[in-house]
């Protein structure tokens, strides 16, 4: 939970909602949301590059 400076909490999901996705709607491949978690988690994980962050990402575990 993020406490904003107003005083409520909100996710950091719901926070990187209020970011306004500038893209071109025919080129949206994926939500910016997730987007931008998977980088968030990627930058505390200790990746540098958006290379090793996309690498790491694309990992899948088995079922």
């Amino acid at each position: 939970m993020v406490k904003c400076s107003w005083g409520e909490t909100m996710t950091l999901q719901e926070s990187f909602k209020n970011i306004k996705d500038e893209r071109i709607d025919r080129c949206k491949k994926h939500n910016l949301v997730d987007i931008l978690m998977i980088v968030f988690v990627g930058v505390l994980c200790g990746y540098k590059s958006i290379e090793g962050i996309t690498s790491a990402a694309a990992i899948r575990l088995p079922r």
